[in-house]
């Protein structure tokens, strides 16, 4: 059985040994091969096998080499990843799994799997041959829906650069806030400690999904990638990321303490503000300068993509400056943030639209005292009116008001 679909890259020397691929109780040993001398390698599935999905077209690797990747079922409940660097073979890969024919493979290389720890992939390159095969002892089996989901413990034992399909996490802390510049972007990140019950780790939420995680709640993440911060296995959101809330989701006996960014709490009126909102492309991120509103469509001003695209479907990410004059203090000038931006429209300023710039600017200043929190760096993270806040939290006070998911202090697990 063979299922092709876009990843990352596998890895492997030229002088990888032969090793042995087991196919589990009911099958027989399939063996794959070490270099050009390398014994035939049996893949697929029998007469009784359903036909696989194609999940991408060929991708580049960092070293600019083309490749995609396939799912090999090497046993009845055996599978391996493939990694072909020889595109053109990918038409003989989807004919394959198509039609249900189990194939021999020649001449291939085997490499560590980070994305499958303790298991290994299998490297296709053009001197690689694909050949049709009889039958096997084991019968055609997809991979089981659940295959791609994995739990934090299993995330701790992957190598960077690793898709995780599915997984149910607990937001637990906010750990920092930051805008970094990508393709003349300016682009937010909110980095989460997040647990399940088998372990914690590091969450970084990139831009338009920021405002769909919140603390304390449980969500199901499709399509994350791993990166390594230290020794520690972490995620990270993608373009294609999705999220539903969910509930359900346990958290370790005990937590150990992390190191959670500074926040302090200004309350005063604004004495100056200034709102930018820039146009991005959906796709390539890429920062828009020339977007008119007034027209039904725009072409991408980035030469790698210049996809005309309707005008709607850009992203509008909002950035700016906001001094604020506490009592008895000097001012303080502080960058908004979009996620900050886009909180405040939301709950307080319904009459206006988020992507009227003027008129944000004339609700902000119109307002007798405003109150903000702000990171160490001098990011905004959230900021609101004095008066709303105070109305709606009588009894609390202004740390407790606008603090309470910034506060610095530390939980989480205990190693």
């Amino acid at each position: 059985m063979i299922k092709t679909r876009q990843k990352t890259q596998g890895g492997g020397g030229k002088n990888s040994e032969e090793t042995q691929v087991g196919g589990g109780k009911n099958s027989e040993e399939t063996q794959v091969g070490g270099g050009k001398n390398s014994e035939e390698t049996q893949v697929g599935g029998g007469k009784n096998s359903s036909t696989t999905g194609i999940r991408g077209e060929p991708t580049m690797s960092k070293n600019s080499r083309r490749y995609f990747e396939a799912t090999l079922q090497t046993g009845r409940e055996a599978y391996n990843r493939v990694v072909c660097f020889s595109p053109e073979k990918r038409d003989q890969f989807v004919h394959a799994a198509e039609n249900r024919q189990a194939v021999k493979l020649f001449a291939t290389r085997k490499s560590i799997s980070y994305s499958s720890p303790g298991g290994f992939d299998v490297l296709v390159s053009s001197y690689s041959r694909l050949d049709a095969f009889g039958d096997l002892p084991f019968t055609h089996r997809a991979p089981s829906s659940t295959s791609d989901r994995l739990t934090v413990v299993d995330v701790l034992g992957l190598g960077p650069r690793q898709r995780v399909g599915v997984i149910n996490l607990k937001v637990l802390q906010l750990l920092d806030n930051r805008v970094v510049e990508i393709q003349g972007a300016s682009m937010e990140l909110k980095c989460f400690e997040v647990c399940d019950s088998t372990g914690q780790t590091a969450l970084s939420v990139w831009d338009r999904l920021i405002s769909t995680v919140q603390l304390g709640q449980c969500y199901t993440f499709c399509s994350l990638t791993t990166r390594k911060d230290g020794s520690r296995t972490v995620l990270t959101t993608t373009p294609s990321t999705l999220v539903t809330a969910t509930t359900g989701v346990g958290q370790p006996s005990c937590l150990r303490q992390v190191t959670v960014a500074d926040v302090e709490i200004l309350c005063g009126p604004a004495t100056a503000v200034k709102s930018v909102a820039k146009p991005r492309c959906p796709r390539c991120h890429v920062g828009q300068d020339q977007l008119d509103v007034k027209c039904s469509t725009h072409r991408c001003e980035s030469n790698m993509c210049s996809m005309l695209q309707r005008t709607p479907a850009y992203l509008v990410t909002y950035s700016g400056v906001l001094i604020v004059a506490p009592k008895d203090v000097d001012e303080r000038s502080m960058q908004l943030t979009n996620s900050a931006v886009m909180g405040f429209v939301k709950k307080f300023c319904v009459a206006c639209n988020v992507h009227d710039g003027p008129a944000l600017e004339e609700t902000i200043m119109a307002l007798p005292e405003l109150v903000v929190s702000v990171n160490a760096v001098g990011l905004v993270v959230r900021f609101a009116p004095a008066v709303a806040v105070r109305e709606a939290m009588a009894d609390c006070s202004l740390g407790d008001i606008l603090d309470t998911e910034e506060a610095s202090t530390s939980y989480l697990l205990d190693d």
